[in-house]
């Protein structure tokens, strides 16, 4: 039996595809992923996926898996630093497949309020704030009043200072719930607006909390490198390519890898060292 999936059928590549290129834009420029490597990846999704008579479970199947593929293959080339931003771009790309993420929300989420929110000053019951910080929290207070959904938290702040009190000294604010009714009012993406807003020191523990919610624990720990896994995921066209630190040497663990494998030493021509220097870099692992 063959599926021909669609957009329309939720299948989530095509927005796997605009997530990749949000790395490349955002981050560093030796982000690039082909679409032929795309493709690939996703038809070894589609070929290891658990099989299924019924479309929708199918494609279930093969989102999970292609999205399990995808994290692990992308990670092995990023830079530790940029590991949990590509964990949370993935979770937002599906929520936004899914309408789960409002298109406005996620651009104050990035850049914050813009004009002027007719500043005041800082109200006596709130000097638990630092007088520096008032005029920016404020204008950002204003901004999030401005939220569809967040309409009225300007007032719902400025008359419950106590209560926002003990999630601005919360060690762990982005595990408190909000004072009254705000707490069950906005999700979590929204909640994730007034803890940058409030403490934004703590909004990379809430982007941590926000993957495990909606994509599972697996997506915050990234996979260490196994050669097996790498070796399983590439074919005879598709070479892996190793850019290493000055001093790493991974010759012992590919000789262990090659030995597992039943490949004889033999079959085996590595460079030297010399060898490297001598021609810049241009050899071949020969087999």
């Amino acid at each position: 039996d063959v599926f021909f999936f669609q957009a329309e059928d939720g299948i989530r590549a095509p927005l796997w595809s605009r997530g990749l290129g949000d790395v490349y834009k955002r981050q560093d420029p030796m982000y690039q992923y082909s679409l032929k490597w795309f493709k690939e990846l996703f038809c070894m999704a589609i070929a290891q996926s658990k099989q299924s008579d019924q479309s929708a479970e199918r494609v279930n199947y093969v989102n999970s898996e292609f999205t399990t593929l995808l994290y692990q293959n992308v990670c092995r080339g990023l830079f530790e630093k940029h590991k949990l931003l590509f964990s949370f771009l993935l979770t937002t790309k599906i929520l936004f497949g899914d309408d789960k993420i409002d298109p406005l929300e996620w651009r104050y989420f990035l850049a914050g309020p813009t004009g002027d929110a007719g500043m005041i000053d800082r109200p006596e019951n709130f000097n638990w704030i630092p007088e520096k910080e008032w005029g920016e929290k404020y204008r950002q207070l204003c901004g999030m009043d401005s939220l569809v959904k967040m309409k009225g938290i300007r007032d719902a702040v400025l008359n419950n200072p106590e209560g926002y009190r003990k999630l601005y000294d919360s060690q762990n604010p982005h595990d408190e719930p909000l004072p009254s009714e705000w707490d069950t009012k906005l999700d979590d993406f929204e909640k994730m607006i007034m803890l940058k807003m409030l403490r934004p020191d703590k909004i990379t523990s809430a982007m941590q909390k926000y993957i495990i919610a909606n994509l599972g624990k697996e997506y915050i720990d990234p996979p260490t490198l196994e050669l097996k896994k790498c070796f399983n995921d590439s074919n005879t066209k598709t070479p892996l390519i190793f850019i290493l630190t000055q001093g790493t040497d991974p010759q012992a663990q590919f000789l262990d890898f090659a030995e597992e494998m039943t490949v004889s030493y033999t079959h085996l021509t590595l460079p030297t060292k010399a060898q490297v220097q001598v021609s810049g870099g241009d050899v071949q692992i020969k087999k």
